[in-house]
């Protein structure tokens, strides 16, 4: 279809959700010499760097000065996750905590915030969430509730939530197989069940 940063990028991100990322970094790199300054460029290049485990490369990358720009909040939360793959906990807590004063009322962020913290060890701070981010009637996705359950170490929570999400089709659902996240369910049975039944979704050209 020829060549158009956009394009570049989506399909970056298709080639990441497969695992498949040393051919994914060309055309997330050829994206970036078009639109450095775009907020979708940003964020892909971060949860690239995050999912393929790139760690270094990522704090190297993203403490250079702000020549595009500021960081949106979703890289900032991709760099604390990164933080806490290093076990740089306070680097970790403090990009939370700085997302929380501007995420307002977006359940998503108040989410990955809460995880974060208790990948921080502040089970307390993530439990305290006045939107009940864990109950079953609250607006936050399965998955996303999965990810705050394996970080509270509450595993049987995790795939309970996991496959609801999957019987509802989330949209996230494909990052399964590549997210650090799952790596302490990772070699549970049901966790491979749901992680194959996405797979063939995606493979499905009815889907």
């Amino acid at each position: 279809l020829g060549f158009h940063a956009s394009s570049a990028r989506q399909h970056s991100v298709f080639l990441t959700a497969l695992g498949r990322f040393d051919e994914a970094w060309p055309h997330l790199q050829r994206a970036q010499q078009i639109d450095p300054f775009s907020y979708l460029q940003k964020v892909a290049c971060a949860k690239f760097h995050y999912l393929s485990r790139r760690y270094e490369e990522a704090i190297e990358l993203f403490s250079e000065p702000l020549r595009f720009g500021p960081l949106p909040l979703e890289v900032q939360l991709y760099l604390a996750l990164i933080h806490l793959q290093l076990e740089q906990f306070d680097d970790a807590r403090r990009l939370a905590q700085l997302v929380l004063r501007n995420a307002g009322a977006q359940l998503p962020l108040r989410g990955w915030v809460a995880e974060i913290l208790a990948r921080c060890g502040d089970d307390a701070a993530a439990r305290s969430d006045e939107f009940k981010l864990l109950a079953s009637a609250a607006s936050l996705s399965r998955y996303r509730q999965a990810l705050l359950s394996i970080a509270l170490s509450d595993f049987e929570a995790a795939l309970f939530s996991l496959s609801s999400a999957c019987a509802d089709k989330e949209a996230e659902l494909p990052w399964l197989a590549v997210d650090p996240r799952f790596d302490p369910i990772r070699l549970n049975p049901q966790f491979g069940e749901i992680v194959n039944k996405v797979r063939s979704g995606m493979s499905s050209p009815t889907r």
